[in-house]
């Protein structure tokens, strides 16, 4: 859904289930362009690609979960 709203603060813990936002009726009712996901990549992701382009956006040093997608770091960015 489109967020509105303001992140000011964010905190992870890893192992985090990154399946949940590829199923296909997830999917289908969003229709998105593109998912870009920010993970530190710890956590099961889906084996097959989506129909959807992904960017996985990595805030460690961890590999990519899966070897599909573009993979990007953003581990050590910071941003104002």
């Amino acid at each position: 859904y489109p967020f509105r709203g303001e992140i000011t603060g964010v905190q992870g813990r890893g192992g985090t289930d990154l399946r949940p936002p590829f199923e296909a009726d997830v999917l289908q009712q969003i229709r998105p362009d593109v998912v870009i996901y920010f993970t530190d990549g710890a956590g099961p992701a889906p084996a097959t690609p989506p129909k959807v382009p992904t960017i996985w956006c990595l805030t460690a040093t961890h590999a990519p979960p899966v070897t599909w997608g573009l993979a990007v770091s953003v581990a050590g960015l910071r941003v104002e």
